[in-house]
């Protein structure tokens, strides 16, 4: 299992516990109501102290950045990253609009650094 990593919910103020719940709803609630509701359930159920948020990168417009969220119930990623594959004139430039993203159970055992793989297999040469 990939290691839980980042500020526990347990430590957020109320605003940001709230913030970090709509980040998950807007995830989850896009599977269907038979599948994201229970999945919701399970994450409520592991408790704030087991549900961590990380974040990696700039804040400011145009800066990359990376965030995770990750219980024993869910994990999804953000990679909001720079492409350095868009050529323009035989030149290759920065491309601030390139995002990788991914949500998985790791209580069911799906996946295991996809992420990781997808940049190793597909962005070797980046």
């Amino acid at each position: 299992m990939t290691e839980i990593v980042g500020l526990p919910a347990s430590d957020m103020t109320v605003e940001q516990r709230a913030l970090l719940q709509r980040l998950i709803e807007e995830y989850v609630r896009n599977m269907e109501p038979e599948a994201a509701d229970p999945l919701l359930a399970r994450i409520e159920a592991d408790g704030p102290a087991a549900l961590h948020f990380a974040w990696i990168g700039g804040t400011a417009a145009g800066e990359v950045f990376y965030y995770r969220v990750h219980s024993p119930s869910l994990l999804f990623e953000f990679d909001h990253t720079l492409n350095l594959a868009r050529i323009r004139d035989d030149v290759r430039e920065p491309d601030i609009n390139h995002v990788h993203t991914i949500m998985r159970r790791p209580d069911q055992g799906y996946g295991a650094g996809l992420l990781r793989r997808h940049y190793e297999e597909s962005h070797a040469d980046d």
